[in-house]
């Protein structure tokens, strides 16, 4: 609905306005459509950000010219007119605000129950209460690092990851020096948990899942009083 009011608008903003103030309206909306268009990654939705207050002027424009031909064709009931044009544009918020919380919710939980930001966040968010001198060894995948993703150094600063990419029997153990290390695992990297639990014992093995009890990652917490 937004859209269908956001093409009226612009087209009357062309074809039929003859307001100069509007003449800044129009090159905002372009510039930014060329800005994001002409850029790398043009369907990144961060390149819009700055448009969007324009294509809301324009929604409201082209409500407005409609309210307004049909209060000159209707002038009897100019005052339905425009509480209807109230109407229609409550009925558009309403639509978007379920699309976004109830379908495109739904859709991003489904098509993000494993994603490397999901599992990224997951594991800041258990990091971040972490004391001071952590070790976190993290059994990636190739396509997912400890310092992958930044949301994880931003939440635990206090933490210091190691990336162990090569097979456990080739990695320099001497890197693990800490009080108390916590070894991550991905599901591609299981296999290797019973070896490092044999090397490290006492410690202990949890894992975090997502919300269709998917599991995302495995955490074997080890510390030195464990030894």
């Amino acid at each position: 609905m937004f859209a269908t009011l956001f093409y009226i608008g612009l087209i009357f903003l062309i074809l039929r306005n003859r307001d100069s103030r509007f003449v800044a309206l129009t090159l905002w909306l372009v510039i930014f459509v060329l800005i994001g268009g002409l850029s790398e990654s043009p369907l990144a939705s961060q390149r819009y950000v700055a448009a969007a207050p324009a294509c809301a002027l324009i929604i409201g424009y082209g409500l407005h010219k409609i309210t307004e031909f049909f209060e000159n064709l209707w002038q009897k009931y100019s005052r339905v007119v425009v509480g209807l044009s109230y109407l229609i544009i409550g009925v558009a918020m309403i639509s978007d605000l379920y699309f976004y919380f109830i379908e495109f919710q739904g859709i991003y939980q489904i098509s993000n129950i494993d994603s490397n930001g999901t599992i990224a966040q997951e594991l800041a968010n258990h990091l971040k209460g972490e004391p001071d001198g952590t070790q976190i060894a993290f059994f990636g995948s190739s396509t997912l690092g400890y310092y992958s993703i930044p949301s994880i150094q931003y939440l635990a600063p206090q933490v210091k990851g190691i990336d162990v990419t090569t097979r456990w029997q080739s990695f320099d153990k001497t890197l693990l020096s800490g009080k108390h290390i916590i070894f991550v695992f991905l599901p591609q990297r299981r296999r290797e948990i019973s070896r490092i639990m044999a090397e490290y014992p006492n410690g202990s093995l949890n894992s975090q899942k997502a919300w269709n009890n998917q599991t995302l990652f495995w955490i074997y917490d080890y510390s030195s009083k464990s030894r």
